[in-house]
């Protein structure tokens, strides 16, 4: 798979989004705030969560809420908009975020590592146990396949896309479809950033992609926002 993303896609996503796709808007807040578009910035992704906030999206509302809580560049923290957003999310059927990963004992939660990598599964494994989560490993997509099919637990699977045999999509198809677990969140960790293969991932159900080489904290953000969405 390609390492470039090509000019279309995001034209086309941006069309749809300025059309009221609120899919569209999700997936194009994603982009900026991964730095996937030229002139990528936080608040450009603020402002199209926002846009699906206003229109009926919760989890873009808890999105919104934790940017705010947090800041980032170009998005200054502001409690008061932070508490709109979690409220506004709350309405929708999600709770504050810090409120949601303590109902669901997150330090209790078991996080499956699937990468040909032995060198990155270790490092993964080692900051999220850290970060209080039980880690689990796979080799390749076939053994997480096997892992899952035979009853093993996961409650959130971070997979890379580049894999020998079989890559991380057709492991995602495979879990979503054959296994029926559709509602097991999924992180891609990848080098890969081709807007059609997150297009693609996104229609899998994937719930983040974080690129190679991460930074810790924003990962194990992105897995605590999987696991209360």
């Amino acid at each position: 798979m390609g390492q470039e993303y090509t000019k279309r896609p995001i034209e086309e996503l941006q069309a749809e989004a300025k059309n009221g796709n609120l899919e569209s808007q999700s997936a194009l807040a994603m982009l900026n705030e991964l730095g996937l578009i030229p002139q990528a910035s936080p608040a450009e992704a603020a402002k199209l969560y926002a846009q699906s906030a206003k229109a009926g999206d919760p989890v873009a509302a808890l999105y919104l809420g934790v940017i705010y809580e947090n800041g980032a560049p170009g998005v200054p923290v502001d409690k008061k908009a932070a508490e709109s957003y979690y409220d506004m999310a709350e309405k929708g059927g999600f709770h504050k975020a810090e409120d949601r990963l303590a109902d669901a004992g997150v330090g209790r939660r078991t996080v499956l590592i699937v990468d040909d990598s032995p060198s990155v599964r270790s490092v993964t494994r080692s900051l999220l146990s850290k970060s209080g989560f039980d880690v689990v490993e796979a080799a390749d997509a076939a053994q997480a396949i096997r892992f899952l099919q035979n009853g093993g637990r996961a409650d959130l699977v971070i997979s890379d896309v580049e894999m020998p045999n079989m890559d991380g999509l057709e492991m995602l198809a495979i879990i979503r479809g054959r296994l029926q677990r559709k509602d097991l969140p999924v992180v891609m960790l990848t080098s890969v950033r081709e807007v059609g293969v997150l297009k693609k991932a996104k229609t899998l159900g994937v719930q983040g992609w974080v690129l190679k080489p991460y930074d810790h904290d924003m990962l194990v953000q992105i897995v605590k926002k999987a696991l209360v969405a």
